[in-house]
């Protein structure tokens, strides 16, 4: 720790209010590392030994880490996080948890961040008809031979429509656009279809 460290005094611990924690700086990356005894979270402030107590009692990098995680898309924190799962020294950095702990951690993060990444939904072509209705009329007619008793028979018909389905576990969208999955949570783009929708208004007009 360096002498310009110590004259400043430190506010207490932002996360858990203790000030029981241990103070230490990396004089060759500008590197104030705070390790809370109580919380065990560890917290580091990249600035010179004048400036990141600072910046801590101003509890800057708190403003610095929420816009950072306001500015992070889902898929860039995917990538962190699976860069971070391979990384062999990661015991170093969290010495508190186990690694089966830590592995899990944040294969559920991933997962639940992969939900949130829009993804295209499933089309799937319907094709109906009236041929039911044409055989019925044909077997009334067959069984009623008297002509007063025919019915007619409807034209042949058919026609498609398209449904939509949930890229990851199938499951059928019953009405609407909704956001997300109603059974896995997944996030759906619909932007395909709103395209082509106006698309059809623009050629209509």
């Amino acid at each position: 720790m360096t002498k310009a460290m110590t004259e400043v005094k430190l506010k207490p611990y932002p996360f858990c209010g203790s000030e029981d924690f241990v103070l230490g700086f990396h004089e060759g990356h500008n590197e104030m590392r705070v390790k809370c005894k109580r919380c065990k979270t560890l917290f580091t402030i990249f600035d010179t030994p004048e400036n990141a107590p600072k910046l801590w009692n101003r509890r800057t990098y708190c403003y610095q880490a929420e816009r950072a995680v306001q500015d992070m898309t889902a898929e860039k924190a995917i990538e962190v996080l699976n860069k971070i799962g391979e990384e062999t020294n990661i015991e170093d950095t969290l010495k508190n948890l186990s690694n089966s702990n830590i592995f899990t951690a944040l294969k559920l993060a991933v997962h639940a961040l992969e939900k949130q990444v829009a993804k295209k939904l499933k089309e799937v072509i319907r094709t109906s008809s009236n041929k039911k209705s044409r055989v019925k009329a044909f077997e009334h007619n067959y069984n009623h031979q008297n002509w007063q008793d025919q019915v007619p028979i409807p034209e042949y018909k058919e026609w498609q429509w398209t449904d939509y389905q949930c890229p990851i576990c199938n499951a059928l969208i019953k009405e609407g656009r909704p956001e997300f999955c109603w059974r896995c949570g997944q996030a759906f783009d619909w932007s395909d279809e709103t395209e082509s929708e106006n698309n059809e208004k623009r050629d209509n007009s």
